[in-house]
């Protein structure tokens, strides 16, 4: 794991990636359960809603269900570059 900044659609922020997972998953607005917002779809201008819905992913003792996406997902790999990656698709949940 490591802790980095990503800039997913419009928005910039801090996460830890757990780079022992094979999804990448973030809270976004409309989930009735998560106390913290991370990501609003309808603020990006490049993601896209998959069919997929209902998904859900388990971790051991813990699920996080939710819908897969697509956007623009960028790493920062220092604060003058960043490394991009168009059309990535994760889990909102």
């Amino acid at each position: 794991m490591f802790l980095g900044k990503k800039l997913e659609g419009n928005e910039f922020g801090n996460f830890v990636f757990d780079t022992g997972s094979l999804n990448f998953a973030v809270t976004a607005t409309d989930c009735a359960t998560c106390s913290n917002e991370y990501f609003t779809p309808k603020d990006s201008d490049t993601f896209k809603e998959s069919t997929e819905t209902g998904v859900t992913l388990n971790y051991g003792i813990a699920s996080l269900t939710g819908y897969y996406g697509t956007d623009r997902i960028c790493l920062e790999k220092d604060e003058l570059s960043l490394s991009c990656v168009d059309d990535f698709r994760f889990l909102l949940g």
